[in-house]
């Protein structure tokens, strides 16, 4: 008897086991057909591999930074007080293999959006540079320029590659004459495959209509989707 109490006296003193909420999202998205590594579950959410080996072993946490990810590219939002996953803005849908697909693969694929989240991105990005103080001008300019060049690679957009490379440029130092001071500017050599050219020969700067169709504006709306 004195066994047996000292082992049910040893069980009530161990901690419960801790949730993981990464564990269980893993969990979630595995199916039979789709045995879910550590890997890939770090390539879908955009995350660190080696982060996610940390968090499901409980050596950290998630940060808000993840959470916000996770919560963007996988449709999966954590309730920390009820300890589950629930659909994004719908406490009350729980999170499913189902739901994980519909991330995974099935965004809605025809033209409006692809012209509407472009125009999106590129108005936020007018508005960065309408705004942004001077002495902080160059930081933003390299921090984006770099940003989308390591977001190319990063995700093998191969079929872009002409077009940051003919964007490359050169850094000139300019004396003023009547200042007497330097300037600095970077050297774009522009071809008409980057900026088209107004009927007076000038650069017709922020004018991108004519890139609709390469977003795929043209084609027909897919069978299901809205405007089918």
């Amino acid at each position: 008897m004195v066994g047996q109490e000292k082992a049910i006296e040893e069980m009530q003193k161990r901690k419960p086991p801790k949730i993981n909420p990464l564990r269980i999202l893993r969990g979630l998205l595995r199916s039979e057909d789709y045995p879910l590594t550590q890997a890939e579950l770090a390539k879908e959410c955009d995350i660190p591999v080696d982060t996610v080996r940390n968090v499901e072993n409980d050596r950290r946490k998630l940060s808000q930074a993840q959470l916000h990810k996770i919560k963007h590219l996988k449709g999966a939002e954590w309730d920390s007080e009820r300890e589950v996953w629930h659909l994004y803005g719908n406490p009350d849908i729980p999170y499913t293999a189902e739901l994980a697909e519909a991330f995974r693969s099935k965004w809605m694929d025809y033209y409006y959006n692809d012209a509407t989240e472009a125009h999106v991105l590129c108005r936020q990005l007018i508005e960065l540079f309408a705004h942004v103080e001077p002495e902080s001008y160059n930081t933003l300019f390299y921090r984006l320029y770099d940003a989308l060049g390591e977001t190319r690679e990063a995700l093998h957009i191969n079929g872009a590659r002409a077009v940051f490379e003919k964007t490359k440029f050169q850094i000139e130092l300019l004396h003023g004459a009547a200042t007497k001071k330097y300037y600095v500017q970077r050297n774009f050599e522009l071809d008409e495959s980057i900026v088209k050219r107004k009927s007076n020969g000038r650069e017709d700067w922020l004018n991108l209509s004519w890139l609709i169709p390469t977003l795929r504006f043209g084609r027909q709306p897919k069978k299901g989707t809205p405007d089918a």
